[in-house]
């Protein structure tokens, strides 16, 4: 296992990340094809997905509404 941060890649497809204080372990499971560009790019729009649905359920708070 790599660590990467708080991050440990298990094998050379799976992303761990585990949060001690929460309890919560998030793995990231990646196609065995993917180079290291589409690894990026699919992690990119998992966060930039995972943050609006957080905003949108904190009364539509997102990008561009000028509230902070």
């Amino acid at each position: 296992m790599t660590k990467t941060g708080e991050y440990s890649w298990e094998g050379s497809h799976v992303l761990r990340r585990e949060n001690p204080e929460t309890g919560y372990t998030v793995r990231l499971h990646f196609a065995e094809g993917n180079a290291d560009q589409q690894i990026v790019e699919e992690i990119q729009d998992i966060l930039a997905e995972a943050y609006m649905r957080n905003r949108m359920t904190k009364g539509g708070e997102g990008l561009g509404s000028g509230k902070k």
